[in-house]
């Protein structure tokens, strides 16, 4: 009944959006990243980071698989259309969506108010934090997270981890500009770190406890960088979409969906 009801209110929605554009109004009507173009387009296209276990990753029958991916699908279905997946680089998700090439993304993203300038966001779909890995056996020891400094860190492009490193450490000018690595894909970074060529990467914390259990990794500290929480964006302006997708994740919510994907794809791997 509830997937009933979204897709009927959708429909509304696209027949109001209709009768408005031949008046002259209808600012979403047709516009790539809309729920009209959505609707009429039997799809929505999505995009995500694939290098981000347990959120989003390939596995090893190259599916895409994690809390994002299962959630999204679940998404599109109640909202009655196809899912479309495009993987790309978590820097450039945001432009993607802004020239219409993708009508959401999901990656972990976090929302902040900086990022609120760029793009509409969803309600939260999950509490999250971030985790500061080591290699085992290196002896590092941080009394405080402003301890990195000292430190090669890596963190993703495009991240609050990079931003909060720049604005907090570099900027400060208590951090050395060529102490910051920053990495495309972040199983790059943590590629490095096992190899020695770093010595701290800055994730979120379930990615962190999940690359944990196949690499030489500890956790040695876990902080909250952003005060924010993972969200959908989608293009600045899509108010109905916007609209339509709240419905659904707070349904998920509470009828603890999002929980049992919580219990399936993150605290099975703490």
């Amino acid at each position: 009944m509830r997937r009933f009801v979204v897709w009927f209110l959708a429909l509304l929605m696209m027949v109001g959006l209709t009768v408005a554009a031949g008046c002259g109004g209808g600012e979403e009507a047709a516009t790539p990243g809309s729920l009209a173009a959505v609707m009429e387009a039997g799809k929505i296209v999505v995009g995500t980071s694939a290098d981000y276990p347990p959120f989003e990753f390939v596995d090893e029958n190259g599916n895409y698989d994690g809390f994002d991916i299962a959630l999204m699908a679940e998404i599109a279905s109640r909202l009655g259309v196809e899912l479309e997946w495009k993987d790309m680089d978590f820097s450039i998700l945001t432009s993607a969506v802004q020239q219409g090439k993708i009508d959401a993304i999901i990656a972990c993203m976090t929302a902040t108010d900086d990022r609120d300038l760029e793009v509409d966001f969803t309600i939260p779909y999950y509490n999250s934090g971030d985790g500061v890995l080591i290699k085992k056996g290196t002896g590092i020891e941080l009394a405080a997270i402003e301890d990195i400094k000292d430190y090669k860190v890596g963190v993703q492009t495009g991240t609050i981890h990079e931003e909060w490193v720049n604005e907090n450490l570099v900027s400060a000018g208590t951090m050395d500009e060529s102490n910051l690595f920053t990495f495309d894909r972040v199983d790059r970074a943590i590629m490095d770190l096992e190899n020695g060529q770093l010595d701290i990467v800055i994730i979120d914390l379930a990615a962190a406890k999940k690359f944990m259990m196949t690499k030489d990794l500890e956790l040695v500290m876990d902080v909250d960088l952003s005060g924010g929480d993972p969200a959908i964006a989608i293009r600045e302006g899509s108010a109905q979409l916007q609209e339509a997708l709240n419905e659904i994740i707070q349904d998920l919510i509470d009828e603890g969906f999002i929980d049992e994907l919580e219990r399936i794809h993150i605290l099975s791997t703490q």
